[in-house]
């Protein structure tokens, strides 16, 4: 479990990080690990922060980085 403390990272700060430990084009899992529990997901607390994670998706989606469409949930 991830303990988030905003004062510490701001919430965008944290999802560029995540953004950049997953694999976000594979929805059978992580790496190695395979099946459904191991799927990438963000999650949020606010309205705010929806707004935000859905941002970074739509923009990392369109940076070109990845072939394949990001997949997270």
């Amino acid at each position: 479990m991830v303990a988030y403390d905003p004062s510490k990272i701001t919430y965008g700060e944290l999802l560029g990080v995540f953004w950049r430990q997953i694999n976000p084009t594979d929805p059978d899992g992580q790496f190695v690990d395979r099946g459904p529990q191991y799927r990438s997901a963000v999650f949020y607390n606010s309205e705010e922060q929806k707004k935000l994670a859905e941002r970074s998706k739509k923009e990392l989606a369109l940076s070109g980085r990845f072939k394949e469409p990001v997949v997270t949930e």
